[in-house]
């Protein structure tokens, strides 16, 4: 029998599709040597009702991804509707985070897209590649895969094999990726593409029974669906479909009835929400692979590009010199995180997020509750507030300092960033940057200083954040930190703030926007 065709990689990465591909985009962005192989020919469709929410357009746009999206003729959602029994909430959707709409591209749109972009990073791609396990050193650490591709035998050995190949993912499996949550229940779903539908963005329905909706997308197009419990939706079908919807909303119903209506439609039966294990040495997991929502929620693509970043930041510090167990240890994906405290091994959580079990113990009695008579809660006093922000619409404030080398000891000495591009002249030469650069924390930093002291002033925190760096700090560069006031909260002490660095050459090195929250402090009289 010959010898399988090997290779060698830093990443391996199972699964080319929105998870996988942006995971290769944002390792290869990083120098990483990645290669990306999937089962599949290369653009074809899967399984989705693809609706991006906020959280997921806003990672398309930081990774310079989203224009492609827009240029290929993806309708922008700027309204959300909600229809409860007989109440309507429309919503629109306001500019924030640097995108002003929502999108809902085609899967044979977005995959592409990140994959094309993940390309000309350096990643490569192999398709109509069937992976079938994966290999293990002598001391079992996973260290490559293996497989089929054109008839014969492959093997490609990496440091981090990263299964991103769906539910019935084949890396989860040949690791043994444990279940540690698991959900209960499940909904069927069944969908389609009409054409001449008119809908006013997204349109959510909901009912005790069932629920259906519409999204806008590609081709003139709009995806219809309906979702009920399994025994309703069988094998799905048009007409299914159609009754479902019009059980949900007769007026969606009779848009569609003068609409053009798809050849054919996809079902799904329906699958509990679980999260596994998400890495283990020498493997991990991201997208449907490690953590699978029910459709219901919407946030399914949304969430895997959030966990593609998250398991990107992970592996790239440890490609760094970072210890595996350390920076693998914070990724672990996070479903829901208004809902419950981040979900780590070895935490207590107060909600299952996945099958919405509330914890029966009772939850702590609040601190500054003080009993009246009448049994209504009293107040604390407010504190005698030192400073009172006083601000402006454009109001600007900015702090020019001169990185130092000692700068990226400091930084060192207090995180443990010890990555080779800010310490090794000559590794660091041989990369896209040429040279030593300092660590984003050192430039970032001085934009701390500029809202905690000047605008909007001393006790002021971040909220939020969205920056991107657009060109290296190295040692001797003196930079410029600006903020301005673009936004104020009547009700709460919120600021939104354009940020922006500069260096000596009048060239912008970081922008972005920020969210302020700025603590009224007690008197220390």
């Amino acid at each position: 029998m010959p010898l399988p065709a090997s290779t060698h990689h830093d990443v391996v990465i199972v699964g080319a599709r929105a998870a996988g591909a942006a995971t290769a985009l944002l390792l290869a962005r990083a120098g990483l040597d990645v290669l990306v192989v999937d089962r599949s020919p290369a653009g074809t469709d899967t399984l989705s009702t693809h609706a991006l929410l906020r959280p997921g357009v806003v990672q398309l746009h930081r990774w310079g991804v989203l224009d492609a999206v827009i240029a290929a003729a993806t309708p922008p959602v700027r309204r959300t509707t909600f229809v409860y029994a007989d109440q309507v909430v429309p919503i629109p959707i306001q500019p924030a985070h640097g995108v002003d709409a929502l999108y809902a591209p085609r899967r044979t749109i977005l995959d592409p897209i990140l994959a094309t972009a993940a390309a000309e990073a350096g990643a490569e791609f192999r398709y109509e590649t069937a992976v079938t396990g994966v290999i293990r050193d002598a001391s079992g650490r996973v260290a490559g895969v293996e497989g089929t591709a054109g008839g014969r035998r492959v093997e490609h050995q990496a440091r981090w094999v990263i299964g991103a190949d769906g539910v019935r993912s084949v890396i989860a499996r040949a690791v043994d990726a444990p279940v540690e949550r698991q959900g209960t229940g499940a909904v069927a779903a069944v969908y389609g593409y009409w054409s001449d539908l008119f809908v006013d963005g997204y349109e959510w329905i909901f009912r005790t029974d069932g629920c259906a909706g519409a999204m806008p997308t590609n081709h003139g197009q709009t995806c219809v669906f309906s979702l009920a419990p399994l025994d309703r939706i069988g094998r799905g079908g048009l007409d299914t479909l159609r009754r479902g919807v019009a059980a949900a909303s007769p007026s969606l119903a009779e848009r569609l009835a003068g609409a053009t209506p798809p050849a054919g439609v996809r079902s799904f039966p329906g699958l509990p929400g679980y999260m596994r294990e998400p890495w283990g040495p020498g493997w991990a997991l991201v997208g449907d692979a490690g953590y699978w929502k029910d459709p219901i929620s919407a946030h399914g693509l949304s969430d895997a590009l959030r966990d593609a970043e998250l398991l990107a930041r992970a592996v790239i510090c440890a490609a760094a010199g970072q210890p595996e167990a350390v920076a693998l240890d914070e990724y672990h994906p996070h479903p829901e995180p208004a809902l419950h405290p981040p979900v780590r091994r070895g935490r207590p959580h107060r909600w299952h997020a996945l099958d919405r079990r509330r914890d029966p113990r009772p939850a702590p009695r609040p601190q500054h509750r003080h009993e009246r008579g009448n049994g209504r809660p009293r107040r604390p006093a407010r504190p005698r507030p030192l400073w009172e922000p006083v601000m402006n619409l454009g109001d600007t404030a900015s702090r020019t300092r001169t990185v130092t080398a000692d700068d990226i000891e400091r930084f060192t000495a207090l995180t443990g960033d010890r990555n080779p591009l800010h310490y090794d002249a000559d590794a660091a030469a041989a990369t896209r940057f040429g040279g030593i650069v300092v660590q984003g924390g050192v430039t970032s930093g001085l934009l701390n200083a500029v809202v905690a002291e000047d605008l909007p002033g001393p006790g002021s925190v971040f909220l939020h954040t969205d920056w991107s760096y657009r060109a290296p700090v190295r040692p001797g560069d003196t930079i410029t930190a600006t903020v301005e006031v673009t936004d104020m909260r009547h009700d709460k002490p919120i600021t939104t703030l354009r940020t922006f660095i500069t260096n000596q050459q009048d060239v912008v090195v970081l922008e972005g926007t920020a969210l302020v929250w700025t603590e009224a402090l007690p008197s220390r009289r």
